[in-house]
């Protein structure tokens, strides 16, 4: 364990002493609040951020106190190996109010107050339920995007025993993050192919509270506010224009189709041997991200990653075929049609089943259904130009 978790458990003592007082209290004094903020520019932030906040208004400042479950530290060993196989610890704190607050000010984040409209035995529950789950053997807890985060562990103390009341959009998981990452193109480009047809479960009222925004929006609803202050009018900076045209996938993939259409119909020396570099590199790409999901679709324990229809297409195999682009081969032609089908298939999937964000998946598989038509159309003249020459 780093010296700053050990710090920090420290301070956490500390703080449970102080928060653990507040059971004793008359609870028409406490008040209790959800602080949402807003969408960051890193990928662990671009879904914004819960928290809890408990104030004894009977007491010195020190009782104002926030309980943060959405804690991580980078630097313990394997972090990317552990996220990706779904072992990544998270764990739960209490902050000061105002240092917790600053932190975001200086990021220019949207940060939101909802003072809760609660009795004083839901007062009392909620607090019961913090100082459980912030005793030192349960401060540890194993990250899941959808179902284990910082804002479902407030929506499962604050909703403990209340009918949820959230409006029903039957929108599907990759829908609400297409949402969120739309002026982030690469990166949505990015989840679409990662994630498997569990993306695509339409949300009910308890799982859309996996969005911090979301569980602010439950929350409104469902536990009348008393009051919502927004502590800061700044526009969350992933909801701002992020990228060029220039620098879209929309933009790329469509040049890197006519480039390769352009290059097919010239004839010269140069352009073949081009065709045969960028093919190899496509193909090779392609296949690095098949092994990919296939890697994570059966070692992962995360479920966003199981059954992932995008192998269709991202072939493992082209990790091989890449050597063989340009061979006329029987088998290679029987390896081409196959692939053809499956992009055919996958642009069905993609239509009934993902409803995903479909331009850029569909030059993808433009692309990559031409070069292998060319493919099959080289292979073909080659074939016929031996056939002459041997009747010659």
């Amino acid at each position: 364990m780093g010296l700053l978790l050990k710090l920090l458990i420290c301070f956490l003592i500390i703080f449970l002493n102080s928060s653990s007082k507040l059971l004793g209290k008359d609870f028409d004094d406490i008040e209790i609040s959800l602080i949402t903020i807003g969408n960051g520019d890193e990928l662990y932030s671009m879904f914004g951020h819960s928290a809890l906040r408990i104030k004894d208004l009977s007491s010195n400042p020190k009782n104002d106190l926030v309980y943060n479950f959405g804690v991580f530290d980078s630097r313990q060993p394997d972090f990317i190996y552990n996220f990706l196989s779904g072992d990544l610890n998270y764990f739960s704190i209490i902050e000061q109010y105002y240092p917790f607050i600053q932190s975001y000010l200086y990021e220019k984040r949207r940060i939101t107050e909802l003072k809760l409209n609660l009795s004083s035995d839901k007062k009392e529950k909620i607090i019961s339920l913090l100082n459980e789950n912030f005793k030192p053997e349960n401060l540890y807890y194993k990250y899941k995007p959808f179902s284990e985060n910082c804002a479902t562990k407030i929506r499962d103390m604050i909703f403990h025993d209340e009918k949820i009341i959230f409006p029903n959009n039957e929108m599907t998981y990759r829908q609400t993050v297409n949402t969120i990452t739309a002026n982030k193109p690469w990166v949505q480009l990015g989840i679409n192919i990662l994630m498997g047809i569990n993306m695509d479960k339409p949300l009910n009222s308890t799982s859309a509270m996996f969005l911090p925004e979301n569980l602010e929006l439950a929350t409104k609803n469902t536990l009348i506010a008393i009051e919502t202050d927004n502590l800061t009018q700044h526009q969350s900076r992933s909801d701002k224009k992020m990228f060029s045209f220039f620098y879209n996938p929309n933009f790329i993939f469509f040049l890197l189709l006519g480039i390769s259409v352009f290059l097919s119909l010239s004839y010269s020396k140069n352009s073949i041997q081009i065709l045969f570099v960028f093919d190899f590199i496509l193909f090779f790409i392609v296949g690095i991200i098949g092994g990919i999901l296939g890697i994570l679709s059966v070692w992962s324990k995360h479920d966003i990653f199981n059954t992932n229809l995008n192998i269709l297409w991202a072939l493992p195999t082209h990790l091989i075929y890449a050597g063989f682009v340009n061979s006329p081969n029987r088998l290679a032609n029987i390896y081409r049609l196959g692939s053809l089908t499956l992009i055919l298939i996958s642009i069905f999937v993609l239509l009934f089943q993902q409803k995903s964000e479909m331009v850029t998946m569909i030059l993808i598989f433009l692309l990559l259904a031409f070069r292998l038509i060319n493919h099959i159309k080289s292979s073909l003249n080659s074939s016929h130009n031996i056939i002459s020459s041997s009747s010659l």
